[in-house]
């Protein structure tokens, strides 16, 4: 409180000086959800005396407002699975970069960077539990010793792509772990590095919960650079270039194939610590991920009843898209057959890569339904929503309806 004071009555409050560290670190003692009141009327007496900024650009007070909106959410009445994951601070793939390379850095970056971070806690908590924060319902060592080798794996096709050496997880999990985070942390940029460490700011004091927002962020990471490869399939193909575009819908299946060991990881956590901080996630449901949304909507126009329900009505942006005339690949591809623009051979591998990423949804989102019985029971889900059910429900949703093979009924993942 004092830094944050002596920060407010400076004759310069440069957002560039803003500390930070202070407040997160109150945030992580505290749980969102028990955040005492004076630090947040403090918090926002710092948000309504920044002066206005002329200069949208400015990288320091961009990250100063969102910081603040995020740490004031439920002060706002706007927390929500966003806020909740703090999801304006990540580097995420720029759906805008013509580079898909740079997207797929990005991506690989920002998911090792996260999955390293959780092992660092992990890991610390297990020798020095006193050394970090959420200090409840502390997990075994054979947990984070699971834990620990579950993340290693879901970052290894990251790692591979970056070039780096994946951690032995043979000997000392905890040696691997500081030695990959030693290993990522050289090459970045401070403000990457700070963007990831101010991005941790929990409802609850539980330890499972810092696994839960990182296994979260990294597969927002993952929907992302979906988009991005979905976006540039859907421009390719309506330009007659189906074979690249079957190339691109490739890149979004390979993307979710390979986030889905964070599955595995996130199944190590502790029901009851889940039941334990869920309790404040009312309003943060992921049914608001705006990526989701966006590859649902570039693959194809969802139905109207689909696209009135809160699933959509919660990212009104996308929903937007839809409602001003976006067209998704399966409409463009509709298109180019009635045009006569694909041969049977374009036509074979536009549907086989259709197929794949199809697939690739599903599996996922069984996976997702088997996870969330296996969490919730018959429980409503976060945010009011009706849980199992709702999930059960969305697997029935094809992502494409004109690909053979692909229908409304899932199958059975085994």
């Amino acid at each position: 409180m004092r830094e944050l004071t002596g920060w407010l009555s400076a004759s310069t409050a440069d957002p560039a000086s803003f500390p930070y560290q202070t407040v997160v670190t109150a945030v992580q003692h505290f749980g969102k959800a028990a955040v005492p009141d004076d630090l947040l009327v403090l918090l926002d007496k710092v948000r309504g005396g920044l002066a206005p900024t002329a200069d949208e650009r400015d990288p320091a007070r961009l990250m100063l407002d969102r910081f603040l909106g995020i740490v004031l959410d439920r002060w706002d009445g706007q927390f929500d699975a966003p806020s909740y994951l703090a999801l304006a601070l990540l580097p995420m793939p720029d759906l805008a970069e013509p580079d898909l390379g740079a997207g797929w850095r990005t991506h690989d970056w920002l998911t090792v960077h996260l999955l390293a971070d959780m092992l660092v806690f992990e890991t610390t908590a297990l020798r020095h539990p006193g050394h970090v924060p959420l200090p409840r319902q502390r997990p075994s060592a054979s947990i984070v010793a699971k834990r620990c080798r579950l993340a290693i794996r879901a970052a290894t096709p990251a790692l591979t792509r970056l070039r780096l050496d994946r951690p032995s997880t043979d000997d000392l999990l905890a040696d691997g772990a500081h030695q990959l985070w030693a290993t990522i942390t050289d090459p970045l940029p401070p403000a990457c590095l700070d963007a990831v460490r101010y991005s941790m700011l929990p409802v609850d004091t539980v330890h499972d919960e810092w696994m839960f927002i990182r296994v979260l962020q990294c597969f927002e990471a993952a929907f992302t650079l979906m988009a991005v490869e979905l976006k540039a399939a859907n421009q390719v193909l309506d330009r007659g270039n189906a074979r690249l575009a079957a190339v691109f819908l490739d890149g979004a299946a390979s993307v979710l194939r390979d986030a889905r060991p964070l599955f595995s990881l996130i199944a190590t956590m502790q029901p009851q610590a889940f039941a334990t901080f869920r309790v404040h996630t009312e309003g943060a449901s992921a049914i608001q991920s705006r990526a989701a949304k966006l590859v649902e909507v570039l693959c194809r126009r969802p139905d109207q009843q689909r696209l009135d329900s809160a699933a959509f009505t919660s990212v009104p942006d996308v929903r937007q898209l839809v409602v001003d005339g976006h067209r998704g690949f399966e409409d463009i591809y509709l298109e180019s057959l009635a045009t006569g623009r694909l041969d049977a051979g374009q036509r074979g591998r536009v549907e086989q890569a259709m197929a794949a990423l199809a697939e690739a949804v599903e599996q996922w989102r069984q996976t997702h339904y088997r996870l969330a019985v296996r969490f919730l029971g018959e429980k409503p889900g976060t945010g009011s929503t009706s849980g199992p059910e709702y999930l059960a429900a969305v697997r029935r949703i094809p992502l494409f309806r004109s690909v053979p093979g692909t229908t409304d009924q899932p199958r059975v993942c085994r």
